[in-house]
């Protein structure tokens, strides 16, 4: 049985996370979806995903909420924070995201880092909109992380390839960018890693994720389940698979038929590189 808003059960939702788990062998764990800090069941959520032993519980955010969630988060299995900024000037900052309270947000950081939690800040740099105002010192006096994310081809932006190319920011011109001011080396990743990474010796680290430039598709391995029930294997693919109607079934016969269900998710993924789709990133969280 449903919600009214269409999410599934905390019960329910939290079993098709523990055989997702057992399944593959999931190591770590990305609460997303822009706001997931306002579901009236994110406290009970987080207390949970602490008794599944992931290695890493992270959540991404882009809500004005954090500041009033740090205390339950130290407390919960979450540890690592990722929050979208896209720009320091309060009026950018309103007009970007559509309204909202930049000190809020800031405040928020701030408490976070206070409270020991890891905490990276994203931004999707665009022409027009935030080009210059990379944020990097700023994170770096924080001691938080940065992460540069190419704009993607999602939503309006998958058809309209003249507004896309007129905003976009490739990780050629990021670096450039960022060399005007400092000087930084790349750092070794690992196969799957979809960040490419570089430190600003005794200063700190920024990373890029490189969509268009550098396609990290062919080794990706992320699943996405939504709060609905929808399983999701690639935001190039609107494809999704509704698989916990298997989690009525006696547990072996559930872990068997999901096994098969998400290997079929898994082949969706796009082979070298991401085209985009008119899918709505808000509906999978990224």
């Amino acid at each position: 049985m449903r919600s009214e808003n269409g999410a599934l059960p905390l019960e329910k939702f939290l079993t098709a996370v523990e055989y997702l788990k057992q399944v593959h062998d999931l190591r770590t764990l990305r609460l997303a979806g822009g706001k997931p800090s306002i579901s009236p069941l994110f406290d009970r959520l987080e207390v949970a995903l602490g008794s599944l032993d992931f290695e890493g519980v992270s959540l991404t955010n882009n809500d004005q909420l954090l500041s009033r969630k740090v205390g339950m988060l130290r407390d919960a299995a979450i540890k690592r924070i990722n929050v979208s900024l896209e720009t320091l000037n309060p009026r950018d900052f309103r007009r970007i995201a559509r309204g909202g309270d930049l000190s809020e947000v800031l405040s928020g950081i701030e408490k976070a880092l206070g409270a020991g939690l890891q905490l990276k800040i994203n931004i999707v740099p665009m022409r027009g909109h935030n080009y210059e105002q990379i944020l990097l010192d700023f994170c770096l006096a924080l001691g938080a992380g940065l992460r540069f994310i190419e704009l993607i081809r999602m939503g309006h932006l998958a058809s309209d390839c003249e507004s896309f190319s007129q905003q976009f920011i490739g990780m050629q011109k990021i670096l450039a960018l960022v060399s005007q001011r400092h000087f930084f080396a790349p750092l070794a990743g690992t196969t799957d890693a979809t960040t490419q990474r570089s430190e600003i010796p005794g200063r700190g680290c920024f990373g890029i994720i490189a969509n268009e430039s550098a396609p990290f598709c062919v080794s990706c391995t992320c699943l996405r389940l939504t709060s609905t029930g929808w399983l999701y294997r690639c935001l190039s693919f609107s494809r999704s698979r509704y698989f916990c109607s298997l989690l009525d079934l006696p547990k072996n016969e559930a872990l068997t038929a999901i096994r098969e269900s998400s290997k079929r998710a898994l082949a969706d993924k796009q082979r070298q590189e991401l085209t985009g789709d008119v899918l709505l990133m808000k509906l999978i969280g990224g």
